[in-house]
């Protein structure tokens, strides 16, 4: 029971640090620019569990500026420069919700790609 609890705390320290680390020395507190035209937002459970699994790589898109990250108190909002990086991770997390609770994809995509 305490170690759950322990769990839990070290959890949510983590996140926190996280959380502060993007938003105070990378995006040095600043208001989302006018740039960020697209938008995914989710629970912020979800989130950490996409991070969790590697889905989703924090710093390779606020490296590039690619995406400005808001972090509310029960959500997480990512904004995009472009609809393609929006697309992308949309696509992404689809599959990982539909495999996580059917057990796989059931959707099979084939053509001739140029």
């Amino acid at each position: 029971m305490a170690t759950k609890y322990l769990n839990d705390l070290v959890q949510s320290e983590q996140r926190r640090s996280d959380e502060k680390y993007i938003s105070a020395v990378i995006q040095s507190e600043r208001y989302k620019p006018k740039k960020y035209k697209h938008f995914i937002s989710m629970p912020s459970d979800l989130f950490y569990e996409i991070k969790k699994f590697r889905l989703i790589s924090i710093y390779d898109y606020v490296i590039d500026g690619s995406a400005y990250f808001e972090f509310l108190s029960e959500s997480v909002v990512i904004s995009f420069v472009s609809l393609y990086m929006c697309e992308d991770l949309h696509r992404k997390i689809d599959h990982y919700l539909v495999v996580k609770f059917s057990g796989d994809y059931p959707l099979i995509r084939g053509g001739i790609f140029f």
